[in-house]
């Protein structure tokens, strides 16, 4: 496996890319188990991958994938109880938002297309206070574009910033350590989309 991932890592940089999203998991069994988990042998993994793109002179992006195992799209999860299902789902993300700190990685996206969840917006308060514990980098969420329940304000009282639409995500979250909002410098190699 080491072997495939190198060569797709040198493949993107022979393509001139300067970042690369390494896609980690957070399976969940079916659409409305209760419990979200990360996959024994998987962290490490991830971690080589963003290990190897790094050494390859790449900016790495963590992405924070939720995998709903029995084929339920991500977008239509609904578990038996969502105060259960956010403190897994935190507890992995925060796994791999150290991770992120560790290896200095340039982002880390804490979920996408979530869009049954975003609607719990105290959730993902608290999820964001927690990551922000272990990793001060920014935070993105990638909205489906046929949602629109994840509206600016819930982005502004988390004091989180919208920044403009970047190919290949939708939400940069930066926070600063005096708890504002602020605006980021678009990170290099991302081209606003029209």
């Amino acid at each position: 496996m080491e072997r495939e991932y190198t060569e797709a890592l040198a493949g993107a940089k022979e393509l001139n890319a300067n970042y690369v999203a390494v896609l980690t998991f957070l399976h969940q069994e079916g659409r409305g188990s209760s419990e979200v988990y990360v996959r024994r042998g998987e962290a490490e993994v991830t971690r080589s991958i963003a290990v190897a793109a790094k050494d390859m002179g790449l900016r790495v992006i963590l992405y924070v994938f939720p995998l709903v195992e029995d084929g339920t799209w991500r977008g239509e999860m609904a578990p038996a109880n969502v105060t259960r299902w956010f403190e897994t789902y935190t507890e992995g993300v925060v796994e791999y938002a150290k991770m992120a700190a560790e290896l200095g990685a340039d982002g880390l996206l804490i979920g996408s297309e979530l869009s049954t969840m975003e609607r719990y917006s105290g959730e993902w308060e608290k999820l964001i206070k927690r990551v922000r514990e272990v990793y001060g980098g920014p935070l993105i969420y990638g909205v489906n574009r046929c949602c629109r329940s994840w509206p600016r304000r819930r982005l502004q009282r988390a004091e989180l910033a919208e920044q403009p639409r970047l190919r290949g995500c939708r939400r940069l979250l930066p926070h600063n350590p005096e708890g504002q909002a602020q605006r980021r410098r678009r990170p290099e190699g991302l081209v606003p989309q029209p």
